[in-house]
């Protein structure tokens, strides 16, 4: 008989806690898209090598959709932000230099 196989509640946690440092200050973290472009490869390599298990496939595979099409979509959104300023800038200025 096959198993039913139930999916798993995500529960929000509160943001862990910055570490003491013993009054040294702690640089702010910093996530950009290439950090979110390395985690989709990451996923995607762990799967050609059989690191999850079936079950898990759909979860793992709805974040990686979601993380991918964030990346696509700020990635296109940059694209066109750097068209839109190279056809905005006065001719003979480059880079805001006369």
């Amino acid at each position: 008989m096959a198993k039913k196989v139930e999916e798993a509640e995500v529960v929000e946690q509160p943001a862990p806690t910055p570490p003491q440092t013993g009054g040294q200050e702690v640089e702010n973290v910093a996530l950009n898209v290439q950090d979110l472009d390395a985690c989709v490869k990451i996923i995607d390599t762990a799967l050609q090598r059989g690191a999850f298990r079936g079950p898990e496939m759909t979860s793992i595979g709805t974040v990686f959709d979601r993380i991918s099409a964030f990346v696509n979509q700020v990635k296109a959104q940059q694209e066109a932000n750097k068209e839109n300023a190279d056809q905005t800038a006065p001719q003979g200025e480059v880079n805001g230099t006369g």
